[in-house]
């Protein structure tokens, strides 16, 4: 609310006489707004898509189990799912040992959908876009380019691809003992080993050009 032409803010606390307003001034009200407020039936539709998504992930993927908080509006999910993967090293070497059983936490912060949501890895991994110590996940673009309506389907098989080592960016690592490792060509033949993306693979991927469609003019 402001006060004649000179734009000065009124304070709420103040009753109009104290604050200075006399007759023949001029006030602009204007409605508060409060940073990261979420219309609470946007927030409550986002949740239940979120639910569906992930429930129909799972009834199409065998082996990929899901616990929540809610029945009916989960804010935080424990995905479970089985695929080849390393963890820290109990050897001297400090090779990654082998491992295959996975557990992920999925939460729904209180701005959902406009915030990102928050992954966070709890069984032991070793990859260079997961937080040893916190288990923080790095979602890559999902996550610089998130959208609101991001279908969860497509960030639970990016979960298993990065347990899987389909997926995952040595730059701007979280981990750089595990960053050096898959660039490592112990670590190139350990991922091809178990059937991830090397990054010579991943170069020639790249490298495939474009199929455009070309259009030819019919002969009459």
């Amino acid at each position: 609310m402001d006060k004649g032409q000179k734009g000065n803010r009124l304070n709420p606390t103040d009753t109009l006489h104290d604050a200075g307003v006399r007759p023949g001034d001029t006030l602009r009200v204007s409605p508060e707004r409060t940073a990261g407020a979420i219309n609470p039936m946007d927030r409550d539709a986002a949740l239940a898509r979120v639910r569906n998504e992930v429930l129909d992930f799972a009834d199409a993927h065998t082996g990929f189990t899901v616990e929540a908080n809610s029945p009916v509006a989960p804010t935080e999910y424990l995905f479970k799912f089985s695929t080849e993967g390393f963890a820290p090293s109990h050897f001297q070497d400090g090779t990654p040992r082998p491992i295959k059983d996975h557990e992920v936490l999925l939460v729904l912060p209180g701005d959902f959908p406009v915030q990102a949501p928050e992954v966070w890895w709890q069984t032991d991994i070793f990859h260079p876009n997961i937080d040893p110590k916190t288990g923080f996940v790095c979602l890559g673009e999902l996550q610089d380019q998130y959208r609101p309506a991001l279908n969860m389907g497509v960030l639970c098989q990016l979960l298993i691809d990065l347990a899987a080592y389909r997926n995952y960016a040595e730059t701007d690592a979280l981990d750089m003992d595990a960053a050096r490792w898959a660039l490592s060509d112990k670590g190139q033949k350990a991922i091809k080993d178990i059937k991830g993306q090397t990054i010579k693979s991943r170069d020639e991927k790249d490298d495939v050009p474009d199929q455009k469609l070309r259009i030819r003019k019919i002969k009459s």
